[in-house]
Parts: structure tokens; sequence; C-alpha cells
């Protein structure tokens, strides 16, 4: 399974129309691609119900990889507990966007608003031993 992430887009409020990558699909593979609505670092009222039915998902497969870029990179690396993931390639990966964590970088200050800082945590949702 290749488990895709939506990376931060500059008009969020909505979901884009998700197209599986075809060279993955033509070699096989199961492509899962996940989406926020909003650019929120997929951190969430609906974050740990997310984490169950992904867990429940992946549960069936004998590999599992994660693609992500920025926010994306993120994603991969948030959800790679819940997925099981063997491994992620990150690109650019924002490793918080929680103020107490990163208070020098104030890029992403606005969408931090209610950014949960524990839910959020990579040291306890990522996969330990994630290549």
């Amino acid at each position: 399974m290749i488990v895709t992430f939506r990376h931060r887009v500059p008009d969020a409020g909505d979901f884009s129309d998700p197209k599986p990558r075809q060279r993955f699909v033509d070699a096989g593979w199961t492509h899962l691609h996940i989406q926020s609505r909003f650019n929120d670092w997929f951190v969430n009222a609906d974050t740990t119900a997310l984490c169950a039915v992904l867990s429940d998902f992946a549960a069936g497969f004998t590999h599992r990889a994660g693609i992500g870029f920025s926010m994306g990179g993120y994603g991969g690396l948030r959800f790679s507990g819940a997925l099981a993931l063997d491994e992620v390639v990150a690109l650019s990966p924002q490793f918080s966007i929680a103020p107490g964590v990163v208070p020098l970088d104030p890029r992403f200050r606005d969408d931090a608003a209610g950014f949960d800082e524990t839910l959020g945590n990579l040291a306890i949702h990522a996969r330990p031993g994630l290549r």
C-alpha cells in the first residue's frame, strides 16, 4: 500500500479531487490519499478517530509506504504509527507548528490555531524504527 498526504494549499477550506497515482496502481499498489480540509497539519477533532480507522485498514497489507511534502511529509510521519508504515519519503517536512515547540518559526501561526501539541507530537505518534 502507498499512502500519499496532501500538502499545505493556499486555498484551504475544500477537499481536492482525489486522483490515484496511476503508476502505483499499475504496479499493483493500493493507493490511499489522505487530505485535511484545512491546513491544520491533520491535527483536529477527527485525528484520533482517523488513526483508529487507518490502523484497521492498514492491517491487511504486508508492505506500507508513505509519501508527503511539507504538511504532507508531516502527515506521513504523524500517521506512520497508525498505518504501521515501513518507510516514508518526507520532503521538507515541518515537524510541528505548535508555537511552544517552534517558537522561532512564525510561518504557520495562522494554521496553528487549535493545534494540539500532544496529539501532534511525532515523538509519541510516529512509528519507532521508521525508515
